[in-house]
């Protein structure tokens, strides 16, 4: 077969002729070979370059390959460093179920040794170590299982198990694209450990909103109920069910509207109600439901464009203000309509506040005139520059002034007049003076008197015997003066039966028999002695110059015998006798007091030695000094201890079937004697004086209970006849009743007779001044005594109280029955609330009510009882006891 070349050669060289060219076939020959030779020269020459390009290349691979095996060994070892570092233990698995590798992390999450994971063992020898060592035994049998299979099929999976040490891990495994897997062991016990610790807080948040007295609600920024607590159910008053998580809050809001939820609420509301109820910011408002209960709104608007919403019962705070204002009415009244001067003062003398009264007497016609005047009381008041001076003193030392008597000058006029003041200073929290504030009465008439009463003073008037306090200066002077060493005597007596003359014979004959037996131990006593008259039939003598003993008994027995023959009254002859008690001195002290104490006791025994006798004082009697002492003592330890608690009787209502009013008796706490009854100590209190401030404990703890207490409910407090001796009585009850804040004419002041026998125009003053300040005044043990229909007379009493002696024999057909009838009859016609006490029987009772008595007080209603007892626990022993 010929070459295609040499075939177009040969076709090249051929003549037309057909025949062929030979020279020129071998020129085509010859040009061939030397193309020929020329491309094998040029294939050789590339061939050549080939090779040289192909060992470059060879080159640079190599040193790419050692430049990147290089780098990879680096970023292996960076890679195994990382591994070994990261928290979370790595383990890596290959196609075949071998450790390929792993980390520090992983033998010790897994309780290995590298010992065991080295030699790329199966993963499933590795596991079955762990599960015998019991890695897996804190785990749920089931989950056990699945770690089981998770061995043996490679997936992607997320768990969690508890180690032996406690230790809570999460394991995640994966696949790998080239089969095996990947598991990532990571340590969540903190994450683990605050989770609950959130879930606990989540859940104390939870359970503290649920019992907090506000109702709490959260409501989506898409106005839905997010969460409630069942306060919030029980103050919207929504039935069971009604309120759900979830549901849209305009739901609510209209069952509320159809339920008759917002009656009585302003249009504006409701239509803020019906378009949703929630503002984008803050809202407060209060709203009073139906039921009367007052609730206070708001909403506070959250950054996720929700709001919470809270809901506070505030109704007993606005029952309060509502008291406090009534309160503030009540006694706006009191302070302009008193007829005392009440006023207020900077420290520098400058009228704040002054009443009307107060503007009267310095002539002015109002408060506001007197204030735009600009005068000071301080700086041209007094008549005397001086007494403003002793008014700051005793202010700086004693933080209070009573009864505080000066000259002054009635502002306007600068006419002169006497005052009685009463003032205090009212501090700040920190104890610094902010103000006076006082009481002004107007004494003119009373210093008028005051020099009638001083001439009265050292003199009883109705006997015109020397009184308690000129014996006691003659008693005083002539010890001072026995200097001899001679015996004094003190001779206490009184006058056998005189209260039976009293009683049934009246005042006036009493008053007569009184005056004749004065006259009578005058002239047995004559040049020896004084005589002296301390008041009803006590009387004392005083013998300082006694030379014989048998001298003074000779006398004793005179004054006896002259004192117990008969007395001619208006045509009548009267019977008394006399007993008489003896004190020597120095033999029995040489102390006044002392020794009319004694002189006193020796009078008690002579009493209990029959009457008509005498007894000289021994010290056997001091027993019962001692123990009248020591009651004296441990009475002003109780007023500083507070060692007094108040119980509380009710007056009932018959109509009504429900209490008025509660008289408040006292009780002495004592320490170690327990409760004592006032019959323990009350007497002494009253001799020694510390009734007065037994008395203001009283007032002021019984004011305090009932301000607490719904206004209806009145409180009775009786009153001792030694408290109308004191000119501050009135003063007492408005510092009780300010300091409370209690109404007036909720005190009910009980007084028994006894109170109008001391001085029945003084009293009967005392008492119309207390009426004016709106208090209440009850006449106590009505219907015993001797002269109480004339006391009704002078004075209109608002109560009378029947003595319990009427009732206990309310079987007696006649006597009783007919008193009680007058007794209630009177007060009706007088207008006067009639209240039986004693009542312990519904015999008794149904009795009265038969009888038309309308108010009683007894056992069969309520014994008294402590006022925690009475009224609750927010009376709790103690609480409010504190007075100032």
């Amino acid at each position: 077969m010929s070459h295609r070349l040499y075939e177009k050669q040969l076709a090249q060289a051929t003549r037309p002729d057909q025949s062929v060219d030979l020279a020129r076939l071998g020129e085509f020959v010859a040009a061939a070979y030397a193309e020929a030779e020329r491309e094998q020269r040029r294939n050789e020459h590339s061939i050549a370059v080939m090779i040289e390009e192909v060992d470059q290349l060879n080159c640079s691979l190599q040193a790419l390959v050692a430049a990147r095996t290089a780098e990879l060994a680096e970023a292996t070892d960076a890679l195994n460093m990382t591994l070994d570092n990261v928290d979370q233990g790595i383990v890596m698995i290959d196609n075949e179920g071998r450790i390929s590798s792993y980390n520090a992390r992983f033998v010790e999450f897994a309780g290995l040794t590298h010992e065991e994971c080295r030699g790329r063992p199966l993963f499933r020898t590795v596991l079955d170590r762990m599960m015998a060592r019991g890695e897996f035994d804190r785990v749920e049998a089931g989950l056990r299982h699945w770690v089981n299979i998770s061995a043996q099929e490679p997936g992607n999976r997320i768990f969690e198990h508890t180690r032996p040490d406690g230790t809570v891990l999460r394991v995640q495994t994966r696949r790998l694209p080239q089969g095996g897997e990947v598991r990532v062991l990571s340590d969540i016990t903190d994450i683990i450990s605050r989770q609950r610790e959130v879930e606990q807080a989540r859940r104390l948040l939870e359970e503290t909103i649920e019992h907090v007295t506000q109702g709490v609600m959260k409501i989506s920024a898409d106005r839905r109920i997010e969460f409630f607590n069942a306060r919030v159910v029980e103050l919207l008053g929504l039935p069971e069910g009604i309120l759900r998580l979830g549901m849209p809050f305009r739901e609510l809001t209209e069952f509320q509207i159809c339920n008759g939820e917002f009656e009585g609420q302003s249009e504006e509301l409701i239509s803020f109600v019906r378009n949703g109820g929630v503002l984008d910011e803050f809202q407060a408002y209060e709203r009073k439901r139906p039921n009367g209960r007052v609730l206070d709104i708001r909403t506070i608007p959250m950054a996720d464009g929700g709001a919470v919403r809270t809901f506070t019962d505030v109704t007993d705070a606005r029952q309060r203000e509502d008291r406090i204002q009534r309160a503030e009415a009540e006694f706006r009244s009191l302070f302009e309509n008193s007829i005392v001067g009440i006023y207020r003062s900077a420290i520098n003398g400058r009228q704040l506040r002054v009443n009307p009264a107060l503007a009267r007497l310095n002539g002015f016609a109002s408060e506001a005139e007197m204030l735009q005047s600009g005068e000071y009381l301080a700086r041209d008041w007094y008549v005397k520059p001086n007494r403003r001076d002793e008014f700051a003193a005793i202010m700086q030392k004693e933080g209070r002034v009573s009864d505080f008597v000066s000259e002054v000058y009635r502002i306007r006029t600068r006419e002169r007049v006497w005052v009685s003041e009463s003032a205090w200073i009212v501090r700040d929290d920190e104890g610094n003076p902010l103000y006076y504030e006082g009481m002004v009465i107007d004494a003119t008439d009373r210093k008028k008197a005051e020099s009638e009463i001083q001439h009265l003073a050292l003199h009883d008037v109705l006997t015109n015997l020397p009184n308690r306090t000129l014996f006691l200066e003659k008693l005083g002077n002539a010890l001072a003066t026995n200097r001899r060493g001679n015996e004094l005597a003190i001779l206490c007596l009184d006058l056998d039966h005189f209260k039976d003359v009293n009683d049934t014979m009246g005042h006036d004959v009493g008053d007569v028999l009184l005056q004749l037996a004065a006259r009578r131990l005058s002239r047995v006593v004559a040049q020896a002695g004084m005589a002296a008259r301390f008041g009803g039939d006590e009387f004392a003598v005083i013998l300082p110059e006694l030379r014989e003993r048998e001298a003074l008994v000779q006398l004793c027995k005179s004054i006896i015998r002259k004192l117990s023959m008969p007395y001619r009254v208006r045509g009548k002859r009267v019977f008394v006798g006399a007993s008489i008690g003896v004190a020597l001195s120095p033999t029995d002290g040489t102390d006044p007091h002392e020794l009319l104490k004694k002189a006193d006791i020796a009078l008690y025994r002579a009493k209990r030695d029959g009457r008509s006798t005498y007894a000289f004082f021994d010290e056997g009697m001091t027993a019962a000094i001692r123990a009248r002492r020591e009651v004296e003592q441990e009475l002003r330890r109780a007023i500083q201890n507070d060692e007094f608690v108040l119980y509380y009787q009710p007056i009932i209502d018959l109509e009504r079937n429900r209490p008025i009013a509660y008289e408040a008796l006292i009780r002495w706490n004592h320490p170690r004697k327990g409760l004592l009854s006032p019959a323990y100590f009350v007497e002494i209190a009253e001799e020694s004086g510390l009734i007065l401030q037994i008395g203001e404990i009283v007032l002021r703890q019984a004011c305090r209970a009932f301000a607490k207490l719904p206004a209806e409910l009145s409180v009775c407090v009786n009153l001792s006849s030694v408290q109308f001796r004191n000119h501050q009585l009135a003063v007492s009850v408005i510092n009780a009743l300010a300091m409370a804040g209690l109404a007036p004419h909720r005190l009910i002041l009980e007084i028994t007779e006894s109170v109008l026998l001391i001085d029945d125009n003084r009293t009967l003053d005392i008492l119309r001044q207390l009426r004016l300040l709106g208090v209440q005044i009850a006449l106590d043990d009505f219907g015993i005594g001797h002269s109480s229909l004339s006391y009704i007379q002078k004075f209109p009493f608002d109560k009378i109280k029947i003595d319990r002696s009427f009732v206990h024999d309310t079987d007696d057909g006649t006597m009783n029955m007919a008193i009680r009838r007058a007794i209630l009859g009177l007060g009706h016609d007088l207008g006067v609330d009639v209240v039986v006490e004693g009542v312990e029987t519904t015999h008794q009772r149904d009795m009265l009510i038969f009888e038309g008595a309308r108010y009683a007080q007894g056992f069969l209603f309520g014994r008294p009882l402590s006022a925690e007892a009475q009224f609750g626990p927010e009376f709790a022993a103690g609480a409010d006891r504190k007075v100032a």
